[in-house]
């Protein structure tokens, strides 16, 4: 059986899966059972990236971000998704709070402390944006350090 949980996006992957002869019969029913939740999830998926390739352009917003590098379709859509309508925020400050992405604040008497970020609001938005963060880097001399 393929040892990594990636291998089985494949047709290959699920093949060989199917192809392993140390199951007993009932064994081989529940992997044949699997193996065909696995193809229907992998088909949806496919046609769900083609429906995002394709609506994701038409969102307002859209262009901004993808021109932005490190952003790509999807990566576009999850924030527009989750940023809803972006005239709900008051300030570029309240949408960096909404996804979680400023200091915590810890305050006593006249001593302040600013720590890690908060993690409040949507962890969605905030992996999207970590994950878009680390390919920009890649490409941006500034970023890197």
């Amino acid at each position: 059986m393929p040892g990594k949980k990636e291998a089985y996006a494949s047709e290959r992957g699920l093949q060989a899966a199917l192809a392993e002869t140390a199951f007993d019969e009932i064994e081989r029913v529940e992997v044949e059972a699997i193996v065909g939740q696995v193809r229907s999830l992998n088909a949806d998926i496919h046609r769900l990236e083609a429906e995002i390739g394709e609506q994701g352009p038409q969102l307002n917003g859209h262009d901004n971000l993808t021109s932005i590098k490190g952003i790509g379709t999807k990566a576009a859509m999850i924030l527009l998704s989750v940023i809803g309508d972006i005239n709900d925020f008051a300030d570029e400050n309240k949408l960096a709070s909404y996804f979680g992405v400023v200091p915590t604040i810890k305050q006593s008497n006249e001593m302040v402390h600013l720590g890690r970020i908060s993690k409040a609001g949507s962890k969605l938005g905030r992996t999207t944006m970590v994950q878009c963060t680390l390919v920009a880097k890649k490409y941006s001399p500034y970023l890197k350090q």
